[in-house]
């Protein structure tokens, strides 16, 4: 489609919401590379999310490169006395595709670890299993580790219903190393609805988690450190509200929707 239509447009611009799709030109056959080629390269401007995601905008020879983070709406103002769940329990919660490259089965193994240190929480999981197999995995390791009771999957939810289910949580997870990950923005979430955030390491990742700031961040696939963070987080309540007062406010600095409109345009008008 790209070939067909480019040469329509006077300027092409590409914003690149997942990461990586110019690591995928070498794998091609030689006819297959040169009609990628014609689709992507030589654009006259690219949008990367974070100077931490693949650089994809270099490898297609874009002419130009400018970063624009995501903005989000405040749907956090709608509430702002943040009324959590249950204030004697720790509520946890993980929203994103249920696979496991988005760090599930490393989060359900990090329960498990705080389970056995007698450490008390609940844990909620929103999001749409990819596969019926990996659901099966996820709840089977569940089952073998007892957590049965501390964990609650709360399927796909929208609006109000996602909302409230941020509004009730203490600390959000994020133990992702999905292959295609750029900037997640469960993330922005997270931060506007000024929760400290325990995530890893990985590309995009690294330019919304601000290490002993808003969260902290740790290897990919490491339970133990993750489990290690959680702990901290649950077992001192003064750090935890210093960290989701400071997300809220990396939040408003950051990634409001105002901000992110503003920056686009002044992308568009540069190369008009």
């Amino acid at each position: 489609i790209l070939v067909m239509v480019r040469p329509f447009f006077k300027k092409v611009c590409f914003h690149f919401h997942a990461a990586g799709i110019s690591d995928l030109y070498p794998t091609l056959d030689r006819f297959s590379q040169f009609l990628f080629r014609r689709a992507y390269y030589g654009a006259d401007l690219g949008i990367r999310l974070s100077p931490t995601s693949p650089e994809d905008c270099k490898k297609l020879h874009l002419a130009k490169e400018v970063i624009i983070p995501y903005g989000i709406e405040d749907s956090y103002a709608t509430d702002p006395t943040h009324e959590t769940g249950n204030q004697s329990v720790v509520s946890i919660l993980f929203v994103g595709l249920l696979i496991e490259s988005k760090g599930l089965l490393d989060l359900i193994r990090a329960l498990h670890l705080l389970k056995e240190r007698g450490i008390d929480f609940r844990a909620k999981v929103m999001g749409e299993f990819k596969t019926s197999e990996f659901e099966q995995e996820a709840r089977s390791l569940i089952s073998k580790l007892g957590l049965e009771s501390e964990i609650t999957f709360l399927g796909v939810l929208v609006g109000e219903k996602k909302f409230q289910a941020f509004r009730e949580s203490d600390i959000f997870c994020f133990p992702s190393f999905y292959e295609s990950e750029s900037f997640p923005v469960v993330l922005l979430e997270a931060s506007c609805f000024a929760l400290p955030i325990v995530s890893t390491s990985w590309r995009g990742i690294t330019s919304i988690v601000s290490e002993n700031e808003n969260g902290f961040l740790v290897p990919i696939k490491s339970p133990e450190k993750v489990a290690g963070k959680l702990e901290l987080l649950i077992t001192d309540p003064r750090l935890r509200m210093e960290m989701s007062e400071r997300s809220r406010t990396i939040y408003l600095e950051k990634y409001t929707l105002s901000r992110f409109y503003a920056n686009v345009e002044a992308a568009f008008v540069s190369i008009a």
